[in-house]
């Protein structure tokens, strides 16, 4: 039976974790089992969660609030629909409301990966876009940019880009505006950006955030690459994974797509709650189809341990978890503190 495999993270001093993982697998799938009629039990078991492991880690010294387990549990295809807010609806859903407990990692089975194309360009496709093959990737981003107008917005682009940066940013606060708006930004920025290239002989991506409301994202990010937009940056957190895999996944859309990290902050940074960094930000960001990714670094203004960076990159660059889809190949290139390199 195909199945996507969520593992948490418990804490509870008293918890029998025996008990709780079990709970979660009947109580996120068939909602009860015990008291099921045999002939009932023959027809639902397809559909009932399976506890895979259960690895207690007990504290030194019986510290107080620091008894948790690592609970692995695995969900049946069949329950949820292909899409990625029917998944983590599943597997966390009412779960994340249960004490302290944090969705930790997420494996999806093969069959539900199938619905997704991943990335359209990925770290190949956006270094042939640049013809940069042989050393590390620079971004840089607009910093200020509410209030300004077109000239002095084009104004620091070009300085920017006359740098020697590979990839220029909006700031992921500039919305839509009668000083900017989206079509007349793309044009006077990618018109710096030609102009640079005569003196720089160095091609750049141009991120143009994508804004406003869902319904109208699909119009107005084919407005922007008419305009001339040669990428797109999303803030996906804010939209949802959803959304961004109808734009990766749209023909029309046919730039590269950078996933920004606003609201993650709110998600991940908390050992007992919340969903984990590289779950977040790595496995979801691939699976919904961005080709960059975007995250703090252990060093920067805003911080993420070292460990856990590591294993968000794994997550952006290894060749799928479970699935072994061609198509989910196409890794993301990953962005460390918004102008870092992979």
């Amino acid at each position: 039976m195909s199945m996507c495999i969520a593992t948490y993270r418990s804490y509870d001093d008293n918890a029998d974790f025996n008990k709780k993982a079990n709970s979660i697998a009947i109580g996120l799938t068939v909602g009860s089992w015990t008291d099921l009629p045999e002939a009932n039990k023959a027809s639902m078991e397809k559909h009932l969660g399976k506890v895979i492991s259960i690895d207690v880690h007990e504290p030194a010294n019986a510290v107080a609030g620091e008894r948790y387990a690592d609970i692995k549990i695995a969900y049946p295809d069949i329950n949820f629909s292909r899409d990625i807010p029917a998944l983590l609806v599943t597997i966390f859903g009412k779960l994340s409301m249960d004490g302290r407990i944090k969705l930790i990692d997420l494996d999806v089975s093969q069959q539900f990966a199938s619905a997704f194309p991943g990335p359209k360009f990925g770290i190949e496709g956006i270094r042939n876009l640049l013809g940069v093959h042989d050393r590390p990737l620079l971004m840089s981003i607009f910093k200020s940019v509410v209030g300004h107008d077109l000239a002095t917005l084009r104004e620091q682009f070009y300085e920017q880009a006359l740098g020697g940066v590979d990839l220029i940013k909006d700031d992921e606060i500039l919305f839509e505006n009668p000083l900017t708006p989206i079509e007349k930004r793309v044009e006077a920025c990618m018109d710096a950006a030609r102009q640079a290239e005569q003196i720089t002989g160095q091609k750049l991506l141009y991120a143009v955030n994508l804004t406003g409301p869902t319904s109208k994202l699909a119009s107005q990010a084919k407005k922007a690459i008419n305009a001339g937009a040669n990428a797109l940056l999303f803030n996906t957190l804010a939209y949802g994974y959803d959304v961004l895999h109808e734009l990766s996944s749209d023909p029309d859309i046919n730039v590269p797509i950078a996933s920004h990290p606003a609201m993650a902050g709110a998600m991940y940074p908390s050992p007992h709650y919340g969903i984990g960094a590289a779950v977040l930000l790595g496995k979801l960001n691939r699976l919904a189809g961005a080709d960059l990714v975007l995250f703090p670094s252990p060093y920067g203004s805003v911080v993420m341990p070292r460990k856990k960076i590591l294993l968000l990159k794994k997550y952006c660059l290894m060749r799928c978890i479970i699935c072994k889809l061609a198509s989910l190949c196409r890794q993301p290139v990953y962005i460390l503190e918004l102008y870092r390199l992979y």
